[in-house]
């Protein structure tokens, strides 16, 4: 997020600062927020058209009891996320640490805006990471994938045949785990 950086002037912007964006408030200078922009088929010919898209939409902040609680220090850490999350109290708290809503009825507060706003603020039709939790190698196949385009030493073409594979992989594992879906469409 280098937001000590941009505070310092030693970058020109910040990414995801949506999750820093009341430390961003106090900065000596104007700032603004944004969403990337669309990449269309004038850019890329990869380029799909479709509106840039991020997600961040209610349940962008999400909190969670590690497994090793137990007895009374389960029970009052349920009743801490109970109370969290109940809209009446999360406003004030999303509102004060510029969060993303983790309930409905609780909305995002302004300075984030340009974040959660029109099609940006929609979670996105697919994305890599949409398979990579359905598949036996929980992402590490993709990661692996990925580290070989982002390094340079994978071509496009082969990271995209590498991508296929592992989709096609984690679509034949679900379908093997839950027989009655082979009936699907998408499973044809």
């Amino acid at each position: 997020m280098n937001l000590d950086d941009f505070l310092a002037g030693r970058s020109a912007m910040a990414w995801g600062v949506n999750f820093g964006a009341a430390e961003v408030a106090s900065a000596k200078f104007k700032v603004g927020s944004m969403g990337f922009p669309t990449i269309t088929t004038d850019t890329t010919p990869l380029s799909t058209n479709d509106p840039a898209q991020f997600g961040v939409t209610t349940g962008g902040t999400s909190y969670m009891i590690p497994s090793t609680v137990k007895g009374d220090q389960l029970k009052y850490a349920v009743r801490f996320l109970q109370f969290m999350t109940a809209p009446k109290y999360a406003q004030s708290w999303i509102t004060a640490t510029t969060g993303v809503p983790s309930v409905t009825g609780v909305s995002a507060p302004g300075v984030i805006s340009g974040f959660s706003d029109g099609a940006w603020g929609e979670s996105p039709k697919s994305d890599g990471y949409a398979l990579q939790g359905l598949s036996p190698q929980q992402g590490q196949d993709y990661t692996q994938i990925m580290q070989g385009y982002l390094l340079g030493t994978t071509s496009l073409s082969a990271t995209q045949s590498k991508l296929d594979a592992s989709w096609k992989a984690a679509a034949d594992y679900q379908l093997q785990q839950n027989p009655s879906w082979q009936n699907e469409s998408w499973a044809k």
